[in-house]
């Protein structure tokens, strides 16, 4: 690949969801065949887009991810764990997802990451202010969107009590890895 032509890696800041809500979302997007690919594991975004810590081609710079780390943790020591629940369905244009019943913990962390690192707006200001959610499914046409099932569930609750560093190329049909997790609280 010529260096004209490469593209910077992405990072994000995410919440990973618990085995429950991911299987829940496996089960959801085998049955949806419209769904557009999603190489990121189920999460809700904190932030993105985020930190580069290098070039498709070179790869993540080590030293960028573990200096970008050691800032989150300083941030991240600062917020306690707190208690999520997924309740409900939500809708973007497009994309269906499961809505978080108090989104407050959530933003303030987000806040919090953002005062530290201002020049990283929430999806590149596309959107305004975070949203926090867990996209289902993110779907070709609105046909498609409409007749989308919506099952009843439980509501899906559990603890934060961390939060992972991602790194992936939105380009490519790869996995997103996990480059580091960041614990929340003192006690880490």
């Amino acid at each position: 690949m010529e260096l004209d032509t490469d593209r910077r890696l992405d990072t994000a800041v995410v919440i990973q969801m618990p085995s429950p809500v991911a299987a829940f979302t496996a089960a959801y997007r085998e049955a949806c065949a419209s769904e557009v690919f999603y190489p990121v594991v189920p999460h809700i975004t904190v932030m993105w887009p985020f930190v580069s810590p290098g070039t498709v081609t070179a790869g993540a710079d080590p030293v960028v991810v573990a200096q970008l780390a050691v800032r989150l943790r300083a941030i991240c020591k600062t917020v306690a764990p707190f208690v999520v629940t997924l309740d409900r369905y939500g809708e973007f244009p497009g994309v269906l997802y499961l809505a978080s019943q108090e989104p407050a913990p959530i933003l303030a962390l987000h806040h919090r990451i953002l005062a530290e690192f201002p020049e990283y707006s929430p999806y590149e200001g596309q959107f305004g202010e975070l949203r926090p959610h867990m996209t289902l499914a993110v779907f070709a046409d609105e046909p498609a969107f409409k007749a989308a099932p919506r099952p009843v569930f439980e509501p899906f609750q559990f603890v934060v009590n961390e939060v992972c560093l991602m790194v992936g190329d939105l380009e490519a049909k790869l996995p997103w890895v996990t480059a580091a997790s960041i614990a929340l609280g003192e006690n880490t």
